[in-house]
């Protein structure tokens, strides 16, 4: 495994594997008692706030630990290292995400929660309609600042800036803005993320870091 991908993974299992444990917990707890709707609003939640502290805490954790300025002065591309931190960050969420909507499924659609239950490819669309930004912004924000707090909530008011210029583009209309899963609507999303991701990138590549 690259070296690389080994350092992220160790910096981040720990807080990682505990959160999702603990959201998985709650949205089991939450069906045991009969409340099927807060393992929903739990699931939604959870993946908002594990896309945007994922991202957020990519760089900026580097920053307020002063690992960065060493990791930058070894022999390695700025850009391996955005990717590498990427990829991680991706990876972590995805698994999140597998647990989150598995415990939904699981908890949520029992016969004993009626036919209100959310459907699959509703859950799908907003993975990819809400996470995916959610986490482009805040890594946007974590190469931006240096503090994970502060791009954790640049992250979130960047993501509301992206989301009501797409619903004034939609007609103006913001309830027209929820997620349909057309192609047009995909193909907004994942473009206006990689041009994030990409923004990211650069910013990174230029990037003056004090000892």
């Amino acid at each position: 495994m690259n070296p690389l991908f080994r350092k992220e993974w160790r910096a981040t299992r720990l807080p990682f594997l505990i959160g999702a444990v603990a959201a998985v917990a709650l949205m089991g707890i939450s069906a045991l008692v009969r409340l099927p709707a807060l393992s929903v609003v739990v699931w939604l939640g959870a993946q908002a706030l594990g896309a945007n502290l994922v991202g957020a805490s990519l760089f900026c954790s580097e920053v307020s630990e002063g690992t960065l300025h060493f990791l930058l002065a070894q022999p390695l591309r700025r850009g391996a290292i955005w990717r590498s931190k990427v990829l991680v960050g991706f990876l972590e969420l995805a698994v999140l995400m597998l647990l989150l909507t598995g415990a939904l499924i699981l908890f949520s659609f029992g016969a004993s929660f009626g036919p209100g239950a959310p459907v699959p490819e509703k859950i799908v669309l907003a993975l990819l309609q809400w996470t995916l930004p959610l986490f482009s912004c805040s890594v946007l924000c974590s190469v931006l600042m240096d503090r994970t707090i502060t791009a954790v909530l640049a992250g979130y008011c960047l993501f509301a800036v992206l989301f009501y210029l797409m619903a004034a583009a939609s007609a103006g209309d913001l309830d027209k803005y929820a997620p349909q899963g057309t192609p047009l609507d995909l193909l907004n999303v994942i473009g206006t993320s990689v041009l994030l991701l990409l923004a990211s990138l650069l910013v990174f590549i230029r990037k003056q870091v004090s000892s």
